[in-house]
């Protein structure tokens, strides 16, 4: 695991059963093309089934990758941590379980990046309810190429 890949998409993983499914299934779909990134789930000792499903995922797709930690942390920061030890993408997207990705997600964050010369970008973020996309609150309020203004 040495080469240099454009993304990695690091996610904790604690009791999300419910989603992770969703969450992965839309990180497969990606239009940028799976050689391109990878995606390090860190099961945090779930009680669950999510760690079943996290391997499940690693042993059908060769870009999703799997560490079980020995203890939970109590928290994502150390399993985030943990995923960045293991990052090998120029950039790092940290994403939570349940979390769903448009399916170019991936490639606008990454052509965004750099078409700006960007060490940050930010995508749209939308709230789900019932299967409906609905009004959140906004986090920037303009947006004028390189500087982010209130």
């Amino acid at each position: 695991m040495s080469e240099s890949l454009d993304i990695s998409v690091i996610i904790p993983v604690y009791n999300a059963g419910d989603a992770l499914h969703f969450c992965l299934d839309s990180l497969v779909e990606q239009t940028i093309g799976t050689s391109r990134f990878e995606v390090i789930l860190v099961d945090d000792c779930s009680t669950d089934v999510s760690g079943a499903i996290c391997d499940e995922y690693a042993q059908r797709y060769s870009f999703i990758h799997v560490l079980h930690r020995e203890a939970n942390s109590g928290g994502p920061c150390e399993p985030r941590n943990d995923g960045l030890r293991l990052a090998r993408g120029k950039y790092v997207l940290f994403a939570d379980a349940d979390d769903w990705f448009g399916i170019e997600a991936l490639e606008r964050l990454y052509n965004h990046a750099i078409e700006w010369d960007s060490e940050y970008v930010l995508g749209r973020v939308v709230k789900v309810e019932n299967g409906e996309a609905v009004p959140w609150i906004a986090l920037f309020r303009k947006n004028t190429g390189n500087l982010i203004r209130w």
